[in-house]
């Protein structure tokens, strides 16, 4: 191929991969190294550099970072062989890799860089104004989004150099991530007084249609009327362009649908956290224990990726998820909040609207506790001027305990310890007349209760399933168990409640004016309810850890490695590198000591990894 008609072919790649068109581009790609002779080395330094960066842009696509992070390592080697410095157009790319790893502060260094060097070469007549300039500058914009930057004014001065350019082939995919940006601008500044307006418009691109629908479906945003067509703008704009670089993820989060592959780091933090705010806000609105259990199961899952850089907001969203769990699961919320913690993410204020949010779910946690401080935070909570941009938080708080979350609550704090059986769900206690029963002696029997507060009849391994969380029955091994609690129960509940066991089935007889239950309701339910389910869940997530751990850290089970070696290969800071060698102790050889030591995998170190993490699942 001519060397002018291979330029020309890789700049058609590059404007087609820009316009979103990625399996075209791809396949355009191919042809035009099979013609050059399957890859060889190119006698034009620049049209070899750009056949190397377009490789890099398809693996980042295909999250494909091992790959990618040997590619990364070729082009270095390569300009260090041409004694050739990272361009503009080689910077824009690297930034675009960290981008999409999730370290933004890197990914912001080498924006501003290649912004600056296209600067100077449009200057100095080596390169025409556009493509490279505006990518580098709009891409900048995004990473001061997420790290908590305020960016009215640059992203004015951006909007100005972009306009004589809007209509070129490449820049349609900043059009469609700038209104991506606007509208996750008015959610992140709380203006959603100005969202209608975004809505009316034509979204163009996936991001952009994705987004709307996001906050669509959130109900406080004032946006019920545009939900279904903004699922139907994402739906057909899908259908029309193909799937794209995260289609297939965000289609799974807008319906709800969890797989395996979902859970690996490749995927960005931020779109894991948006995913479970939106989710948990779907089970707020239809509680069920299979809801729950996938919040649960993407809640762990974020937990692996702490190494990667959430924005402010996402952060308090991911509060926030812990804050409304730990309200209806009976821990305290100091609990929740310590989960949060460690996470890295950006400055800046914050959400008014999320600030407002987790205020409410503490007031909730007042009037769940029966505290005298209720009253107080109620009376400041009426008194915030964001709650007239939200009427659901403030008919929540105005009507007491009315709207979606009230009667919830309203359960939830019923109390007394009179005469009778009271049976404290989400503390796992129970009161005999007035006495309180310790944690660990007591778990069983309220769970056994808890089975027949609204039947008289249970099938044995149903029950067995529910009270100890067995997967299988065995009558020789399990009778003797179930028997034995039974007898436990009939004999220290007496009169007020009494079972016995006929044909395979458990029969209970409760006096339900002596038998109370305190803390079931539709939301606290699930909590109960999701043992079974849970399995399920570790079973998918084992085999997804699997899966994606087995490539990742192969080599690290056939040769000793330093630290520092670990720490730039498995992307990992130095305080999480240190915390997780701590976890991973059981799993690991050592040689050396102090400065000199060095880490090896056992036989079976990825796998091993895989049952770890799954039981930390089992305690989320």
């Amino acid at each position: 191929m001519a060397e002018r008609a291979l330029r020309q072919s890789l700049e058609s790649i590059w404007d087609l991969r820009l316009a979103g068109d990625c399996e075209a581009a791809y396949e355009a790609y191919l042809d035009c190294v099979a013609a050059e002779g399957a890859g060889a080395p190119l006698a034009d330094a620049a049209l070899e550099r750009d056949v190397r960066l377009l490789k890099l842009s398809f693996l980042r696509h295909r999250r494909n970072f091992a790959e990618l992070a040997s590619a990364e390592q070729d082009l270095a080697a390569w300009l260090e062989s041409r004694a050739l410095r990272p361009c503009e157009r080689v910077q824009l790319q690297l930034g675009l890799n960290e981008l999409s790893r999730g370290r933004l502060s890197e990914a912001l260094e080498l924006f501003v860089s290649a912004h600056r060097k296209a600067r100077a070469a449009i200057a100095a007549g080596r390169l025409a104004a556009g493509r490279e300039e505006q990518l580098a500058f709009f891409n900048s914009l995004l990473c001061m989004e997420d790290l908590g930057m305020d960016l009215d004014a640059r992203l004015g001065e951006f909007e100005a150099g972009f306009g004589p350019h809007r209509e070129a082939s490449w820049a349609r995919s900043i059009r469609a991530q700038l209104q991506a940006l606007r509208l996750r601008s008015g959610f992140r500044r709380s203006r959603f007084e100005e969202l209608p307006a975004l809505f009316e418009g034509a979204l163009e691109g996936e991001q952009a249609e994705y987004y709307a629908t996001w906050l669509a479906r959130l109900p406080y945003a004032g946006l019920a009327g545009q939900r279904l067509s903004a699922q139907e703008r994402f739906s057909s704009g899908l259908a029309r362009r193909g799937f794209g670089y995260m289609s297939q993820y965000r289609l799974r989060t807008l319906t709800m649908l969890l797989v395996p592959e979902d859970c690996v780091e490749s995927v960005r933090l931020g779109e894991k956290v948006e995913r479970l705010y939106l989710w948990t806000w779907s089970w707020l609105q239809q509680p069920d224990f299979e809801r729950l259990g996938k919040i649960l199961k993407v809640r762990s899952d974020i937990e692996l990726s702490r190494r990667q850089t959430l924005s402010e907001e996402e952060h308090q969203m991911l509060r926030c998820v812990d804050l409304w769990l730990a309200l209806f699961s009976g821990k305290r919320l100091a609990e929740a909040e310590e989960r949060a913690l460690g996470f890295t993410h950006g400055g800046g204020a914050g959400c008014s609207h999320l600030q407002l949010e987790e205020r409410v779910i503490r007031w909730l946690a007042l009037e769940r506790d029966v505290s005298a401080h209720a009253a107080d935070l109620r009376a400041s909570l009426k008194a915030e001027a964001h709650l007239r941009k939200l009427p659901f938080f403030g008919e929540l708080i105005e009507g007491g305990h009315g709207g979606m979350l009230g009667e919830s609550i309203l359960s939830l704090r019923e109390r007394g310890t009179g005469r009778g059986v009271l049976v404290e769900l989400l503390n796992q206690r129970i009161r005999i007349e007035g006495r309180e029963f310790g944690e660990a002696s007591s778990q069983a029997l309220v769970q056994l209760l808890a089975a027949f507060q609204w039947k008289d009849v249970e099938e044995k391994p149903e029950l067995l399933r529910r009270v100890f969380g067995l997967g299988s029955y065995d009558s020789l091994i399990h009778d003797p168990k179930l028997a034995n609690l039974l007898s436990r129960a009939n004999r220290l509940l007496g009169g007020d409640a009494q079972f016995s066991v006929k044909a395979g089935k458990v029969f209970a007889q409760l006096d339900r004016k002596r038998v109370r239950f305190q803390g079931y309701n539709s939301h606290s339910r699930c909590f109960l309810e999701l043992p079974g389910f849970r399995a399920e869940l570790e079973q998918a997530l084992r085999q997804g850890l699997e899966d994606d751990r087995s490539g990742e850290f192969a080599s690290f089970e056939r040769s000793w490695w330093k630290r520092s070696d670990l720490e730039a290969s498995l992307r990992l800071s130095k305080a999480s590198c240190a915390r997780w060698l701590k976890e991973w102790a059981p799993l690991l050889d050592t040689q050396g000591s102090g400065r000199s030591i060095r880490y090896q995998g056992k036989a079976g170190f990825s796998s091993r990894l895989a049952e770890l993490s799954v039981r930390r699942i089992g305690h989320a």
